[in-house]
């Protein structure tokens, strides 16, 4: 399975959506979360990706590290969270917030 940085660092060479679609396409070939669904109810790297966009909307577009750490972040969430993971309602982020995505 490929880290973070590597997947970065193979979609080094496109930039603007073509970087995050290479990196969503990596994420799910090397996706094994159909194996272990969520509640017997859905896949952890789709519901991730969906909340990037999502997540990206909101705040502004991130690309290649940032992108596959926030990946990283949301999935982590997701599977560590029993209610159907985590989402980013506006609520949550408070104006002028800046989240910092750490890799553990």
């Amino acid at each position: 399975m490929k880290t973070a940085e590597q997947i970065a660092r193979e979609t080094d060479d496109k930039e603007g959506i073509a970087n995050i679609r290479a990196i969503n396409k990596l994420y799910r070939k090397q996706d094994e979360s159909h194996l272990y669904p969520i509640l017997g109810r859905f896949n952890v790297t789709e519901r991730a990706i969906r909340q990037a966009r999502k997540f990206q909307r909101d705040s502004g577009a991130v690309y290649g590290l940032e992108y596959c750490y926030l990946l990283e972040s949301l999935m982590s969430d997701i599977v560590n969270d029993l209610n159907e993971g985590v989402r980013y309602p506006k609520e949550r982020i408070e104006e002028n917030t800046l989240i910092i995505l750490v890799k553990l």
